[in-house]
């Protein structure tokens, strides 16, 4: 007879509290980010504050939306296999996590992009009106996907108290050894390839970028490249009266990151320094090109 783990009644009362902690963090981290959404919508930021603005509400969704959702995922993932709750046992909780997958999608390719696009170009400036209206374009999107995720978690406190639907007839129970012999190895790859992958990315945002005295430098083109993980980013710097006039990128990747990051030119020439600070959401791009960048002027 298979032995199950389950846990006692006091820590499961523990793991109640912390998982509707979470909820309500991300409800309210979600009808926050829709408020400030709504308001910039319809009233008139001066641009020079909008950046900030945008900010407030990429920190919002980094620690109030997405790192509360996998501590949020992980709660759940505990009820479902250490108590008598189960994943499949009930169709109120086969509900529970259809929302809650369906939250997920919504969050990594609707809500996420949308904010950090909108970040992005913020950061870079507005400086024409194709950015602008891309601008515009994200800052609708986020609003619709705060809507729907609002609505999705408001349907998880529904489904959670109400729990309808009643309790499934099931000819075979998944037993819980299987589960954890399934899980653990998913788990434990997924955090090593996201361990490796937060170590690489560190490594560039942490590239050492030369203070260059940019008027030494005489007037031509220099071409410049530097690689950053699996890519090779290259530009092309045009030195005009000892200053910097223009910086293009070279047959890059294609990749809205890659269009945010290039923001960091217009950072360069106003301030004509080389180690400026990086476009936020596009860090670790923008980041590559400084040091493509330095290394054109280097030569």
């Amino acid at each position: 007879m298979e032995k199950n783990w389950t846990i006692s009644i006091y820590n499961k009362k523990i793991l109640k509290i912390v998982h509707i902690i979470f909820a309500a963090s991300m409800s309210g981290s979600l009808i926050s980010i829709l408020v400030i959404l709504m308001v910039k919508e319809n009233c008139n930021i001066p641009a020079e504050n909008i950046f900030g603005v945008d900010l407030s509400i990429l920190k919002i969704f980094t620690w109030g939306v997405n790192y509360v959702f996998f501590a949020l995922a992980l709660t759940s993932f505990i009820f479902g296999l250490f108590t008598e709750w189960g994943f499949v046992k009930y169709r109120w909780i086969i509900a529970k996590w259809i929302i809650t997958l369906s939250m997920f999608a919504l969050t990594w390719f609707g809500l996420g992009p949308a904010i950090n696009g909108m970040t992005s170009i913020s950061d870079a400036g507005l400086n024409n009106s194709a950015m602008s209206g891309e601008y515009l374009n994200f800052q609708r999107s986020a609003i619709i996907f705060s809507v729907m995720e609002t609505i999705a978690i408001l349907l998880v406190f529904f489904v959670s108290v109400l729990k309808p639907l009643g309790a499934r007839k099931a000819t075979q129970r998944i037993k819980q050894k299987t589960v954890v012999l399934i899980i653990t190895p998913l788990i434990i790859i997924g955090i090593g390839f996201a361990a490796m992958n937060a170590i690489e990315l560190n490594k560039i945002r942490n590239l050492h970028i030369k203070s260059m005295n940019i008027g030494s430098i005489g007037d031509g083109t220099y071409n410049g490249e530097a690689k950053a993980g699996s890519y090779v980013y290259k530009v092309k710097v045009e030195v005009k009266n000892h200053r910097i006039v223009n910086i293009e990128g070279i047959d890059n990747r294609k990749s809205p990151y890659v269009s945010y990051a290039e923001g960091v030119f217009t950072k360069i020439i106003k301030q004509q320094n080389v180690d400026v600070d990086a476009i936020t959401g596009a860090t670790t791009t923008s980041k590559a090109f400084m040091k493509a960048v330095e290394n054109a002027l280097d030569k």
